[in-house]
């Protein structure tokens, strides 16, 4: 590398690193799902590398099994976990997505973004 290609990725690393801090927790919806306590996390926008903030909060919060997040504007669902859990197996495959075991990730079906969408303004008005 050289000094300004590095630079440039520390730079990168210290704003996202920022990002993962300054994020409200109260964003966070938690639920169980398929037996599992999973926060989820909507995506996009906010600058927060949704891998990285899931390993850190995971890591904080032992309790939790798997972040899922949600990014409407792609219509993609991604899940993550430090755990013994296949969240390929469990969450991605039957949603017609793959992944590995400890990240994964599937596209919404139109249906299901369309209620999410719904239940985010319903919830706003």
């Amino acid at each position: 590398f050289q000094s300004t290609d590095e630079d440039f990725i520390n730079a990168r690393l210290e704003s996202e690193q920022r990002a993962i801090s300054n994020f409200d927790t109260n964003l966070l919806y938690r639920m169980s799902v398929k037996g599992y306590s999973c926060i989820i996390k909507f995506s996009g926008g906010d600058g927060v590398n949704f891998s990285e903030f899931s390993y850190q909060f995971l890591e904080k919060n032992p309790d939790i099994d798997v972040v899922i997040g949600i990014n409407i504007g792609i219509g993609n669902v991604s899940f993550r976990t430090n755990k013994d859990i296949d969240v390929a197996e469990i969450f991605a495959i039957p949603s017609g997505g793959g992944g590995h075991m400890k990240a994964a990730g599937a596209l919404m079906p139109p249906t299901l973004r369309e209620e999410i969408m719904n239940m985010i303004i319903f919830n706003i008005k």
